[in-house]
């Protein structure tokens, strides 16, 4: 079995060990700053500088680490060219790119507009063909959901991703805020024929709801 990088596809046995949500480069939208706890302050979320993510990867690689999943979806402010640069400067660092939608209150009416199926084209295209008109492909999907509700958009991208999925067998991560709606989550994937092997639930630890985590797992 292989995993996509940003450059080229490897072995998952060297994969080595891996981070496997991290940002290098990213500019969420100020809007976040306003609605979402999690993304104050906003200057400490915007990381723009290649050269200090370059020294970052580089002291990755000297602690032992080969692969990191880079988190940063479409609608997030990721930065597929930057990121590009970062893996040609430190090519023993495995580079995974993301595909996907963050929540609800990032998505542009371009985006909003769209149904399922052409969200997940859009995804299905990076994650095939490449990304923004260039050769990097996504390995990975990325979406979000909001806290203590899944709003329709979101639930739209949960959809889109389980056909992008289908379609592509890449694996998904999910942003859950605070560790809210995981049941929810799972519940929609296992409608939509989404292999669970393959689904990865992010921030549980931000809500150590014990009967929560063991009702997730059940499913």
């Amino acid at each position: 079995m292989k995993a996509q990088t940003i450059t080229t596809q490897i072995n998952i046995e060297n994969l080595g060990f891996i981070l496997i949500h991290e940002y290098l480069l990213t500019k969420p939208p100020r809007i976040l700053a306003k609605r979402e706890p999690s993304v104050l302050p906003y200057d400490g979320m915007v990381l723009d500088d290649v050269n200090k993510a370059v020294q970052e990867v580089r002291s990755f690689y000297k602690a032992g680490g080969r692969t990191i999943v880079e988190a940063t979806p479409i609608t997030y402010g990721r930065n597929i060219t930057g990121s590009l640069k970062i893996a040609k400067r430190v090519p023993e660092v495995s580079i995974i790119a993301s595909t996907g939608f963050y929540l609800a209150g990032t998505f542009t009416n371009k985006f909003i507009k769209m149904n399922d199926r052409k969200l997940a084209e859009i995804m299905i295209k990076e994650l095939t063909d490449g990304i923004e008109n260039t050769s990097c492909k996504a390995g990975i999907i990325k979406i979000a959901v909001g806290y203590f509700r899944i709003h329709p958009l979101e639930k739209k991208t949960l959809e889109a991703a389980a056909i992008a999925h289908q379609e592509t067998e890449a694996p998904i991560q999910v942003h859950t805020t605070f560790g809210m709606m995981v049941i929810e989550i799972v519940n929609t994937f296992k409608e939509l024929a989404v292999d669970p092997h393959k689904v990865l639930l992010l921030h549980m630890d931000t809500n150590l709801d014990i009967w929560n985590m063991i009702k997730t797992l059940e499913k």
